[in-house]
């Protein structure tokens, strides 16, 4: 990540080897103001990896960072994580690359977002690095870019580039939507009467005849005598538990047929 000022890349420095690189302890090198941001800093504890505090300095990075979360097998998202600069000077030289602050004093890369995920009874990582749609694609740039996607490769991982529009589009919208319900069932879990709710609302998603999924809710509070609002919850929660899976690019879900969402049923026991 470049633009950094030199007193923030000599703190940097003496961080990056400081915390733990792993796991629920990991604390991002860059805190508060120190990060570049290219929109809004997000910021928030995020309780499905150890409740750690979590800064994402763009709309792009919080979009691509909320698809990761609700992306099947992943364990783990690390944001701003260093890499060892005598890795990426020594890869600059070979490959005739300019390092940025140059070999002499160089600047600490740091990946936007790395992802771990178990796949295939395997353990595996992905680096990606953010930027939004409109963003110009400087030499600059892309020359990190390519510093970035070899040193990745030397570690045995992953690495893309990873373009988003903002949390305006439809998909980052209702992941917005959805995140604070799921790290909600992870703090307290989901009580014996939200799964009543769910299963009265299950119950008419499958076996009743709805034009719409809002048509299917307003069905479910009257058959099973809910609160108010309480279908819509359950609809919002059986598809943050990922029990209902759906397409999420559509702009309003609640439009949509019930015909559209998958039942998952080891997941709506839960």
């Amino acid at each position: 990540m470049i633009g950094l000022s030199l007193s923030t890349r000599r703190r940097l420095l003496t961080r990056q080897h400081a915390g733990q690189l792993h796991g629920d302890g990991y604390v991002s090198p860059l805190r508060g103001r120190e990060l570049p941001r290219s929109g809004l800093i997000h910021r928030f504890a995020c309780a499905r990896f150890g409740d750690r505090p979590v800064e994402l300095r763009s709309d792009a990075e919080l979009c691509v960072f909320l698809e990761q979360y609700f992306r099947t097998g992943v364990t783990d998202i690390r944001e701003h994580v260093p890499s060892v600069t005598s890795h990426t000077t020594a890869i600059a030289l070979r490959n005739g690359l300019h390092h940025p602050g140059g070999t002499s004093n160089p600047e600490v890369l740091l990946t936007d977002l790395v992802v771990t995920l178990q796949k295939d009874g395997a353990v595996k990582e992905e680096a990606i690095l953010t930027r939004h749609s409109d963003g110009a694609s400087t030499p600059a740039f892309e020359n990190e870019c390519r510093l970035l996607e070899l040193y990745w490769r030397e570690c045995g991982t992953e690495f893309s580039v990873c373009r988003r529009n903002g949390v305006n589009a439809p998909l980052a919208a209702n992941l917005c939507w959805l995140f604070p319900v799921a790290e909600q069932i992870v703090r307290t879990g989901v009580t014996a009467a939200q799964q009543l709710v769910h299963a009265v609302l299950l119950d008419e998603l499958v076996h009743h005849d709805h034009v719409t999924i809002r048509e299917a809710c307003r069905a479910a509070t009257r058959r099973g005598s809910l609160p108010a609002g309480a279908s819509v919850c359950a609809f919002r929660q059986l598809l943050a538990m990922q029990a209902l899976v759906v397409d999420l690019s559509a702009r309003d879900l609640f439009c949509l047929p019930p015909a559209a969402f998958t039942v998952t049923a080891s997941r709506a026991q839960d």
